[in-house]
């Protein structure tokens, strides 16, 4: 399927399926969330495929290809968000891709490494995680009519979207260009970014695994057999649609002053808050309350926050 060399850190599993679906997992896009790090590092283990000098593995259990790789091994290295403020996946911004300009910008230059692939995949799995206490999640840029059929198949209850672009105002850009945005965008309408919790929590990975593995089986991308590879049980895919709740991103709140601390209990996301509900308070006293009533979401880590830049955002639920 991927005739070019593959992007460095990207690895493929190649089924025996005459007409091969196609998935990529990706994991260590920031290179500071652990989770993802850790389920690309069990799934290549598996696969015995890090001993592969080609980085490429044939398997019978699988009719399709699994490309599975680092996303930002440069930031996976200095265990830091991405080498550049704007980072890896901020970079998936068509004129940014399009753009023959040489560029010392590493995560621009990784972008452009893994763009044709994104743009040919069937579905992209891209495993993040947040900086302060939060439920797993699934993100995607805009629900499309093909990602929103594998939509149920994941094992979450709150589904986020962004069709107004509302992260990008945190870089002052015009769109987001995350991986999810790129393939819903450009490519074959089916890129999903699975939150997994708090950075550096690692305890819901075989959860996560468990639900990629599903859903490459429900896809038709893997036989039944991967369970024995994982040492789990085939339980058949579990269908979330009724459970689970679409929202839309509205508000992004950026820090006005320095010294900021939460109010008790707003370090964490998807709480139910109410207009002028106390957020927090700054060094000098000032305090920042909530401008919208909705769901609170990605409160910045206190030790991370910046002037001007993104302190939370507020989601409303979408009207089906």
């Amino acid at each position: 399927m991927y005739k070019n060399n593959l992007p460095e850190n990207i690895y493929q599993i190649r089924g025996i399926g005459r007409h091969r679906p196609t998935a990529l997992i990706l994991g260590g896009t920031h290179g500071d969330e652990l989770a993802g790090i850790e389920i690309v590092r069990t799934i290549l283990n598996r696969f015995d495929v890090l001993k592969s000098p080609n980085r490429i593995y044939k398997s019978k259990i699988f009719k399709g290809d699994l490309f599975v790789g680092f996303g930002n091994p440069a930031a996976i290295k200095k265990h830091v968000r991405g080498i550049t403020e704007r980072d890896l996946n901020r970079s998936f911004d068509p004129g940014l891709l399009k753009s023959k300009k040489r560029t010392i910008n590493p995560d621009l230059s990784r972008a452009k490494e893994l763009a044709p692939l994104l743009l040919k995949v069937d579905f992209l799995f891209d495993i993040h995680s947040t900086s302060s206490p939060s439920k797993p999640f699934v993100c995607l840029s805009h629900k499309t009519r093909e990602n929103q059929k594998t939509i149920p198949y994941f094992y979450v209850d709150s589904i986020l979207t962004d069709p107004r672009n509302i992260l990008a105002t945190d870089l002052n850009q015009k769109v987001i260009g995350t991986t999810d945005y790129f393939v819903n965008t450009f490519g074959k309408s089916r890129g999903f970014c699975y939150e997994t919790g708090l950075a550096g929590d690692t305890s819901k990975n075989s959860y996560i695994i468990k639900n990629l593995l599903d859903i490459l089986v429900q896809m038709k991308i893997a036989t039944e057999e991967i369970y024995k590879i994982f040492g789990m049980r085939n339980q058949g895919i579990q269908d979330f649609s009724n459970k689970q709740t679409i929202y839309e991103l509205t508000n992004c709140v950026r820090a006005k002053k320095s010294g900021f601390r939460y109010a008790k209990s707003m370090n964490s996301g998807w709480k139910y808050v109410q207009y002028k509900q106390i957020a927090g308070t700054y060094s000098d006293g000032t305090i920042e309350i909530i401008p919208k009533e909705g769901f609170y979401l990605f409160p910045k880590a206190e030790n991370k926050i910046k002037i001007g830049k993104s302190l939370f955002y507020i989601a409303q639920e979408c009207i089906k």
